[in-house]
């Protein structure tokens, strides 16, 4: 299986880092052909293409993979009119193991601009990708992921920084 927490987040690459890379969206493509370029529920993984990117901290998403296209076409929009944070990826389809969803990860300027880290949560919810209270999303910082802090790690640290639930 890829290593996913050793991957670049887009605050700490150079702008041109990804040109021309497969796996992000081109300057010099639309959206759409983007999207169709690299649909994630059908689109393979590899060593390389461990992430789809459109372009920090995060807000993370966990749409089933019969939603993903749309969902991550709804974010990629956003992001490409400049609605959300600085940039956002996908996971692609995986061969082992295909999970019942894929994670969407939206990512602000500044994890400890909390005015900012609440305007794309209300874009998000806006965007009818966040429904309130009834299933919460998570918002996680990259040293988290660089340190491998998640879902009960051995130091029992909490491996979000935020949570729609209680921002909202």
């Amino acid at each position: 299986m890829p290593d996913y927490s050793a991957q670049i987040s887009p605050a700490a690459a150079h702008p041109d880092l990804f040109d021309g890379k497969m796996f992000v969206w081109q300057h010099w493509e639309t959206v759409e052909q983007f999207l169709q370029r690299l649909p994630p529920a059908t689109t393979e993984g590899s060593a390389e293409l461990q992430w789809i990117w459109i372009s920090n901290p995060y807000w993370m998403l966990f749409p089933p993979v019969d939603r993903v296209d749309h969902i991550w076409s709804i974010v990629a929009h956003a992001v490409a009119r400049n609605q959300l944070g600085l940039g956002a990826k996908v996971s692609p389809k995986l061969e082992h193991p295909e999970t019942g969803s894929r994670l969407i990860c939206i990512y602000t300027y500044d994890f400890s601009n909390v005015e900012d880290v609440i305007r794309v949560l209300h874009k998000l919810r806006e965007l009818g990708l966040v429904l309130g209270n009834r299933r919460p999303i998570y918002y996680k910082c990259d040293a988290y992921a660089y340190l491998e802090i998640f879902w009960g790690n051995i130091w029992g640290i909490w491996p979000s920084l935020y949570s729609s639930k209680e921002m909202l």
